[in-house]
C-alpha cells in the first residue's frame, strides 16, 4: 500500500516501436523499412486474401498495434490474470481493445486447427454498467469495433449485447451491476475495465468471471484495467501469485496529447489527486491521504461572509468498550459557503456512545446551532434505517431536516470534498480555547463530556 504521493518508482514515459525507429532513422528510411516488412510478420494469424502479400507500409502502419503500442502495453505474461494499473488517459481503453481482436484473430485460427469449437470461442467484455460497455469499450473511438483492423472486422449486434468477427468467434457484453449474467458462461478470454469503479458488486462480479473465464490455452486470460481506488479488494488482489500487474502513470501517452496537457494537470492536480489519477497510486485510506494536514486553512474565527450553512452527520452508535476499545466516532460537521465561492469546517460535534446517546448528541447539536441550519442523516439501508430516520426526524420537528442514502464506501464519498480539499477551497475553523462542552443525557455523566470542535485534520 501507498500512502503517500510519490513517483520516484515510476520509469520514464515509453516510445512505441514506431517512435523508436522514426527517431533513428527518420521518417523517410522508416517508410523504406516498412515497405520491406511484410504485414503477416506482426500477425499472429494467417491473413486472408490478398492481405497476405502486402507490406506493413501497404497494409496502414497505423494498423499495426505491435508498431504503435508502448512496451507496457503489450501483453506478456505467464500469469493467470493481467492488471493495467494506470492513470487517466494512459490508452488502457485501445491497449485492450487491439488485445481483444487479437485474441479474437488467434481463436479464429485455432478453430481452423480444430483445436478450439467455435460455440466455444467466446470473448467477455465486462464493465461498470451496460452503457460503458456498449459506448467506450465496443463503440468507443478506442474501443473493439473501431481496432479491429480491415483484414479482421467485427461488428456490434445490440440485441444480444455481443460482438462477432467474420471467422465466427463472439464478445458478449457483461454488466458489472448484474453479476449473475456470468453464471454458467464459458469465455476463453474476458477484459474487465475500471474495475475500481464498479461499485459494490465489484467481487462478487470478478468472482464469476474468474469461474467462467476458464477455455483455451490463452496467457493471460483476464485482463483487467483501472486506474485505482483505495480499496482493499484491489490491494489483496494485486498480490495475488496469479496476477501480474503493471503500474503506470498518464504521462506515458503525452506524445498522443494536447501540447502541454499532461504537464498542466499534473501541476493542477497536486497531491491526492494527481497521485491516484494521474500517477495511478494506491492512496492509504486514512484521513491523512483524503485531507494532507500541509493543505490545512486554518482561520482564528468565523467569517463574517457566510451566505449557507448545513450540519450532516456521520452516525457510529459505538461506545468504546473492552473488546473494541477504539471505536468509529459519531460525527456532525457543520459547515458553510462563503460569499466567494470558498467552504469552510465551521464546527463539529463527536462522540464515541452508545445508539440512545447518539440521538441525545443530535438534538442538543440542533439546539446548539439554531433552527436556520439544516440538518443532513445519512440513511441505512433496510427497514431498520427507514425507521430510524423517521424517528429522528419526528423527534427534530420545528428544524429543517433531510435525508439521504448511503451508497458505496466512505472512501468513495469522501472523493468530492477531498477535491475542493486539494484544491485550497476548504477552510477551517480552529477553537484552540472556547471549546463548548456538555452533558450527553440528564442523568448520564459517567458517558463523558461532547466536546465540540473541529475536525482533528
Amino acid at each position: 500500500m501507498i500512502a503517500t504521493p510519490s513517483t520516484a518508482a515510476l520509469p520514464a514515459a515509453e516510445l512505441s516501436l514506431l517512435d523508436r525507429m522514426t527517431a533513428t532513422l527518420g521518417p523517410e528510411r522508416v517508410r523504406d523499412e516498412l515497405q520491406r516488412m511484410r504485414l503477416q510478420d506482426f500477425c499472429s494469424a494467417p491473413l486472408p486474401g490478398d492481405w497476405a502479400a502486402l507490406s506493413a507500409w501497404e497494409a496502414g502502419p497505423s494498423w499495426i498495434w505491435a508498431l504503435n503500442a508502448r512496451p507496457s502495453q503489450l501483453v506478456n505474461t505467464d500469469r493467470r490474470i493481467l492488471s493495467w494499473r494506470c492513470g487517466r488517459f494512459w490508452g488502457k481503453n485501445r491497449a485492450a481493445a487491439e488485445h481483444v481482436n487479437l485474441v479474437a484473430q488467434q481463436c479464429g485460427r485455432l478453430i481452423q486447427l480444430g483445436q478450439l469449437q467455435p460455440e466455444a470461442a467466446r470473448i467477455g467484455i465486462v464493465g461498470r454498467s451496460s452503457e460503458d460497455v456498449r459506448d467506450n469499450q465496443i463503440l468507443g473511438v478506442s474501443g473493439v469495433i473501431a481496432r479491429s483492423a480491415p483484414w479482421a472486422r467485427c461488428e456490434y449486434l445490440p440485441g444480444s449485447r455481443r460482438v462477432r468477427w467474420a471467422n465466427g468467434v463472439e464478445a458478449l457484453a457483461f454488466s458489472s451491476s448484474e453479476p449473475g449474467q456470468l453464471r454458467g458462461q464459458n469465455l476463453v478470454f474476458s477484459w474487465a475495465d475500471e474495475v475500481c469503479a464498479w461499485g459494490p458488486g465489484l467481487e462478487e462480479t470478478m468472482s464469476n468471471l474468474e469461474l467462467a473465464t476458464r477455455l483455451g490455452p490463452f496467457t493471460p486470460k483476464i485482463l483487467v484495467s483501472s486506474t485505482p481506488k483505495p480499496l482493499a479488494w484491489l490491494r489483496a488482489f494485486e498480490q495475488r501469485p496469479d496476477v501480474c500487474t503493471v503500474h503506470r502513470p498518464s504521462r506515458d501517452n503525452e506524445g498522443n496529447l494536447s501540447a502541454g496537457l499532461v504537464r498542466e494537470l499534473t501541476d493542477r492536480f497536486a497531491g491526492w489527486i494527481g497521485a491516484q489519477e494521474l500517477n495511478a497510486e494506491i492512496l492509504g485510506d486514512d484521513a491523512a491521504s483524503f485531507f494532507p494536514r500541509s493543505q490545512a486553512i486554518v482561520l482564528d474565527a468565523p467569517p463574517s461572509d457566510i451566505q449557507a450553512t448545513v450540519r450532516r452527520w456521520d452516525l457510529a452508535a459505538t461506545a468504546p468498550s473492552h473488546a473494541n476499545p477504539d471505536p468509529d466516532f459519531t460525527c456532525g460537521v457543520k459547515m458553510g459557503r462563503r460569499a466567494n465561492g470558498r467552504f469552510v469546517v465551521l464546527h463539529a460535534a463527536m462522540a464515541r456512545v452508545r445508539a440512545g446517546d447518539v440521538e441525545d448528541l443530535i438534538l442538543r447539536t440542533a439546539d446548539f446551532d439554531g433552527r436556520d441550519v439544516p440538518i443532513l442523516i445519512p440513511q441505512d439501508p433496510g427497514q431498520a434505517g427507514v425507521a430510524q430516520v423517521a424517528d429522528l426526524v419526528r423527534k427534530l420537528a420545528g428544524f429543517v431536516v433531510k435525508h439521504e442514502r448511503e451508497t458505496g464506501p466512505k472512501q468513495t464519498r469522501a472523493l468530492p470534498l477531498s477535491s475542493q480539499w486539494q484544491h485550497s477551497n476548504i477552510e477551517r475553523v480552529s477553537y484552540r480555547k472556547s471549546r463548548k462542552k456538555f452533558a450527553l443525557s440528564e442523568g448520564q455523566p459517567q458517558m463523558g463530556e461532547c466536546e465540540h470542535r473541529t475536525l482533528p485534520i
